[in-house]
């Protein structure tokens, strides 16, 4: 099939992948220059608590990601067997979300490569794949429990993941509604 992929849908795509570099270059961006790397921190701590417990680190001399043990100054993080950790800017469930977005994202490109057009999925689908991180989220709030990285993984991607297949379907619909008048954008019907 030779469907033209949606601007709105690469878009995301582009916007997806780039935050997602953002994310899992900061530690390294951090290890080389501190003033940059404490500026995305303080930019990513508007969208995520950030609390090192709940959070990855990467330990470049072990070369492997792992839970943050104590941190020195909520950024950098010590092991005695792994060395010097930094914490990646949102914390585990955050992190897989974003992931889930983007490559939820590609799954939806490859589909609208096969299908010529997004595929039409029902509502409780997308309730789903959001109660079990809806779920983990509230009761680890309300203080029922205290989640771990990976079941903050295992709840976070698959909302992240089905995300796109109902948000590109109708800004692509909005999108359809937009037309350029008189130097700005009018949203409403064309014609």
């Amino acid at each position: 099939m030779n469907a033209k992929v949606p601007t709105v849908l690469v878009l995301y795509l582009v916007l997806t992948a780039t935050f997602n570099t953002i994310i899992f270059t900061t530690p390294f961006i951090y290890m080389y220059d501190r003033g940059i790397g404490e500026s995305v921190y303080r930019a990513f701590s508007l969208i995520c608590h950030q609390v090192p417990s709940r959070s990855f680190c990467i330990y470049p001399d072990a070369f492997t990601v792992s839970g943050c043990s104590a941190m020195t100054n909520g950024i950098v993080s010590v092991d005695p067997v792994l060395g010097m950790g930094y914490k990646f800017p949102v914390c585990a469930r955050c992190i897989s979300f974003y992931t889930g977005m983007f490559i939820g994202g590609l799954m939806l490109l490859f589909i609208f490569f096969r299908r010529g057009c997004y595929p039409i999925l029902p509502v409780w689908l997308f309730i789903m794949f959001i109660i079990p991180m809806g779920v983990d989220g509230t009761f680890q709030l309300l203080g029922f429990w205290e989640s771990t990285n990976t079941v903050r993984v295992l709840t976070g991607f698959p909302a992240g993941f089905i995300v796109p297949f109902y948000l590109m379907p109708i800004l692509d619909k909005r999108r359809a509604q937009w037309s350029w008048k008189n130097g700005h954008w009018i949203v409403g019907k064309r014609g």
